[in-house]
């Protein structure tokens, strides 16, 4: 990781509580920070998963998150934050600019999503009108600017 400088980022267990009598190691603020002790490198982080760390009421997301800061390189916090959409939903959005530039034909977009058959595109593609595309667009790069916005606004502010 040190050679081509990549992150590595854990996932906590998901639920904190044990599930058919298997031990669950990363649910606490305790555990990862050991677990960020025993190999005490900026490529050793987390995931930052407030779904699975939220389970275990005796977390404190907001100070496990300054705790962990540098070693945090990727974050499932999407409905914190209040994002009602999906990575899935981003496919959808892929394949519908896709075909809104009449660049692409559906097995194009057959063969870019993977589907097994053109039905299956054709099924879910084929409705989708341009007014309806671009409504979507522009919701998700509303979206997406915010967030990234909001971030950045986070990041200037915490240095």
């Amino acid at each position: 990781c040190n050679k081509y400088d990549i992150k590595m980022a854990i996932h906590p267990d998901d639920p904190a509580w044990s599930v058919f009598g298997l031990t669950r190691i990363i649910n606490s603020e305790k555990n990862i920070l050991r677990l960020m002790e025993a190999v005490d490198d900026v490529h050793n982080g987390v995931t930052f998963c407030s779904g699975s760390y939220g389970t275990n009421l005796e977390n404190d997301l907001p100070h496990m998150i300054r705790v962990l800061k540098g070693r945090i390189h990727f974050a499932h916090v999407r409905k914190k934050l209040g994002i009602n959409t999906t990575f899935h939903m981003l496919r959808h959005d892929m394949a519908s600019r896709m075909k809104s530039t009449h660049i692409f034909d559906l097995k194009d977009i057959q063969a870019q999503l993977g589907h097994s058959s053109i039905q299956i595109t054709m099924d879910t593609y084929t409705h989708i009108d341009e007014e309806q595309n671009a409504k979507v667009s522009c919701w998700l790069e509303s979206g997406v600017s915010n967030l990234i916005k909001s971030t950045k606004a986070k990041t200037i502010s915490s240095k």
